[in-house]
């Protein structure tokens, strides 16, 4: 029969301890010197490793945080950057704004202006309509006419004018000149009459000159004296040298005369006489028109057209 084994004694850590020294002592004395040396430098060379890799992961580490900070930086620097791209945006369209509200309201005031001067010209305009002169025709009359199949004959026409406006007439003057139509034709204005008028005047002359060559010339200033006579008919019309006052109404002859209304060839004629007074006022010197027409047809008077007679 064996024996039960003894159970096991527990180690001193003292003893264990000074035991280990003891054989770590006889271990070093065992030891060469080329051997120690080799062992302190494997020593030094673990320690240098930890330092080294102690330094690397301290660079790593600054590294990362600098990596971060870069990327703070570049994130914060790039937000200035949107806010000054933004903020200078912004002042750009503050300045087109600024300068389309300058161009707007510059418009608006020259707008203002313009239509403040029109309003002031109109008003100044409606203002001397309502108190310049005014002259017009009134009434015609034909004293001793006597129509035959061939002739018109009459002693005198006579022309009332008046002004009708609120201020006197000044400068005043006159043209007048008679014609024969066709009675299917319409006659123009005075101008535009008086122009063709003129003209077949000149043509009648010059044909006269040459079928005629032994006729002398007219004298000098026979056309200013002609015009002068034509325009003295009209000076009784115009009392106290050219100037007529409001509401007055002055009346005058113009003459009379025998004319023939029959073409060669038997047709019948219209006799007319157009005439254009000229005045000015005394608002600001401006010049008017009244242009009057007045025909024979038919019976022993002259009676006014249908056109030709208006106020400017």
């Amino acid at each position: 029969m064996s024996l039960p084994p003894e159970p096991p004694h527990p180690l001193d850590r003292g003893e264990t301890k000074a035991a280990t020294a003891e054989q770590l002592q006889n271990s070093k004395n065992q030891m060469s010197a080329f051997e120690r040396s080799t062992l302190h430098w494997a020593i030094t060379a673990v320690i240098m490793s930890a330092l080294a890799a102690i330094f690397i992961c301290l660079q790593w580490y600054e590294m990362k945080k600098g990596s971060a900070d870069t990327h703070m930086l570049a994130e914060a620097a790039k937000k200035e950057a949107d806010k000054a791209e933004s903020i200078s945006a912004s002042f750009q369209n503050a300045t087109k704004e600024l300068d389309r509200a300058n161009t707007q309201a510059a418009n608006s005031f020259h707008e203002t202006i313009q239509q403040s001067k029109a309003a002031l010209n109109a008003s100044i305009q409606a203002s001397r309509l309502d108190e310049r002169p005014w002259i017009g025709v009134v009434r015609v009359d034909t004293q001793g006419g006597v129509q035959s199949h061939d002739v018109f004959s009459y002693q005198a026409v006579t022309i009332s004018i008046r002004n009708s406006g609120k201020t006197p007439a000044i400068k005043m003057g006159s043209r007048i000149f008679q014609l024969r139509r066709p009675w299917y034709e319409e006659v123009g204005d005075y101008d535009s009459e008086f122009r063709t008028w003129q003209q077949r005047r000149k043509a009648f002359e010059e044909q006269l000159k040459r079928e005629h060559p032994e006729m002398p010339p007219p004298p000098p200033g026979w056309e200013a004296e002609r015009e002068a006579v034509e325009s003295s008919m009209w000076k009784k019309l115009f009392p106290e040298g050219g100037v007529m006052a409001p509401g007055v109404i002055n009346s005058g002859d113009l003459g009379g005369a025998t004319v023939g209304r029959r073409t060669k060839d038997g047709r019948p004629l219209a006799i007319y006489i157009l005439g254009k007074i000229t005045y000015h006022d005394t608002l600001g010197g401006t010049q008017h028109t009244t242009e009057f027409c007045i025909k024979h047809l038919q019976g022993n008077s002259f009676t006014f057209c249908l056109t030709g007679n208006w106020m400017n």
